[in-house]
């Protein structure tokens, strides 16, 4: 046995396709209704109401317009009066504001909080 000659290669094994298992569910049975579902009779109610919250809708907007014709009829004869110029204080009365370490202190800081952001700052102002 061990003098024979080989014989050809066994065909290569080929696996089983993989097994798909489908789970169907039954179909529902149709049902025939004989009777047509009942006919609400208050449509006719419903759309009065509809109506009736149309009409009122559209006096509403024409009380409001009237108005606010009216306000501006009673605007249009309103003076106007030009804004209030503001006035320099003097010196004098600056330096009192300022007589202590403390309110210069205040000052200071309001003048960082109040003051521009230094985000905008692009370096080309004068510096005291």
């Amino acid at each position: 046995m061990l003098d024979m000659p080989p014989s050809q290669p066994a065909p290569p094994v080929v696996p089983p396709p993989p097994l798909v298992i489908v789970q169907r569910t039954p179909r529902p049975t149709p049902r025939v209704i004989s009777e047509p579902p009942p006919v609400v009779e208050h449509q006719t109610g419903a759309l009065e109401h509809a109506a009736d919250s149309i009409r009122a809708a559209r006096h509403l907007q024409e009380t409001v317009l009237e108005r606010i014709h009216k306000a501006g009829e009673l605007r249009g004869a309103a003076r106007h009066t030009p804004p209030a110029v503001a006035t320099a204080r003097p010196i004098s009365a600056i330096r009192r504001d300022f007589r202590g370490r403390e309110d210069l202190r205040r000052a200071f800081v309001a003048s960082l909080i109040f003051g521009p952001p230094k985000a905008l700052d692009d370096g080309t102002a004068s510096r005291i």
